[in-house]
């Protein structure tokens, strides 16, 4: 999945929406993450709970880019892009549960 996420980016004919696109997730992903450690003191998260951040973090981008694509010309607007987009992040260390 996470592959296929890197391949379709690359691949895209506009490179500058895609990291314009991916900053945008990059920046709702890291308001998110910011929330849930302040709220939470916990050591280590499980296999679940890190694919329920994941799940939510993907409907929250989704919402924003549904938005932004009213204004903007936004590369791609399907939740399972913006999952492999945010599986990207955490991959490239943009983002981190830490």
């Amino acid at each position: 999945m996470l592959i296929d996420g890197k391949f379709e980016q690359t691949k895209h004919s506009e490179p500058k929406k895609v990291k314009a696109y991916n900053y945008r997730i990059y920046k709702e992903c890291y308001r998110y993450i910011n929330r849930l450690l302040k709220s939470k003191q916990l050591e280590k998260f499980t296999q679940q709970e890190i694919e329920g951040i994941i799940d939510e973090m993907t409907d929250k981008c989704y919402m924003l880019i549904l938005d932004k694509g009213k204004t903007y010309n936004i590369p791609y607007r399907d939740r399972d892009m913006i999952r492999k987009t945010i599986l990207i992040l955490f991959e490239e260390c943009f983002i981190a549960l830490d």
